[in-house]
């Protein structure tokens, strides 16, 4: 099946003449005759009654035209899918990665994209979330969430370029009905007590929270897991489990306008700390994106 074929039968069916249609094919009446009979012979079945006024399509014709035009879009939306891959590898001089734990969700990445993109055209730019126990330095640009401001026991300081970006903190999140909503701070320990649930994505929220904990030598309730993000709301809002978020990320999404959620501040925990990481080798690809992006 020819997806010139295709187009003729579609172009056939507007016009309800084949010289019609050849015409605007630039085809010649005999060609677009000869080429709707093989397509026939190929479906095993005749699309259109010729009649005085032109042609009709069959009761065949009407059950498959449908799907024909849907076939053409496709063919043309994968067309222009080549073509726009095409055009980004002459437009783009290269790439520049950026990746985000799954919680670094800061003014400070939007800021970093508006500014690369504006002040470099011919840079393909690209940011995704990743999980911080997987970190290729050598191949992106990595923004981690830390309780250690300087990274000393997570970088090789020979090979690594590291830069404090900004500091945040970390939020108990409950039910209006919880017993602990009637607080606006409580302690780490005051905690330990409620059954925990943790939000699983990429590296997981509950890891540096985790590390928290261990500083104060306590052992959290985590009682469920969960990777999904409604079943994460749904068990903090039963009021039978406490949940955590960071306040970088409470300014800018949805749990900040939740009537039925309440943000309790942690106050025995150390600032946390928004850190970005690259190895030299990459930086000196790319000293002049990150001169600009760090005078954000």
């Amino acid at each position: 099946m020819r997806e010139e074929h295709l187009r003729y039968v579609l172009e056939i069916a507007q016009t309800r003449s084949i010289n019609k249609a050849a015409e605007n094919l630039y085809i010649s009446h005999q060609s677009l005759n000869r080429s709707l009979k093989t397509f026939e012979n190929e479906l095993g079945a005749v699309l259109f009654n010729r009649t005085q006024k032109g042609v009709e399509l069959t009761v065949a014709g009407q059950r498959i035209i449908d799907k024909i035009d849907d076939l053409v879009s496709d063919y043309d939306e994968l067309r222009a899918l080549v073509n726009r891959e095409q055009e980004l590898k002459t437009k783009f001089i290269r790439t520049f990665t950026i990746n985000c734990s799954s919680y670094v969700r800061h003014p400070f990445v939007s800021d970093i994209t508006q500014k690369i993109l504006a002040s470099f055209p011919d840079v393909r730019l690209i940011t995704k979330m990743c999980p911080t126990d997987i970190l290729d330095l050598k191949e992106a640009f990595h923004l981690i969430l830390t309780w250690d401001a300087h990274m000393s026991d997570r970088i090789n300081r020979e090979q690594t370029l590291f830069w404090n970006i900004a500091e945040t903190e970390m939020y108990l999140i409950v039910s209006n009905e919880h017993k602990l909503a009637k607080y606006k701070e409580t302690s780490l320990e005051n905690t330990v007590q409620y059954p925990f649930v943790s939000l699983q994505l990429g590296a997981g929220l509950m890891n540096p929270l985790l590390e928290g904990f261990q500083i104060k030598q306590l052992t959290p309730n985590i009682a469920l897991e969960t990777d999904h993000m409604p079943s994460y709301l749904k068990a903090i809002k039963s009021g039978k489990y406490v949940g955590i978020w960071l306040k970088s990320a409470l300014e800018m999404d949805e749990l900040k306008h939740d009537s039925k959620l309440k943000r309790i501040s942690i106050k025995d925990l150390p600032p946390l700390y928004i850190c970005g990481l690259m190895s030299k080798e990459s930086y000196a690809d790319n000293e002049d994106i990150m001169r600009k992006l760090l005078k954000l």
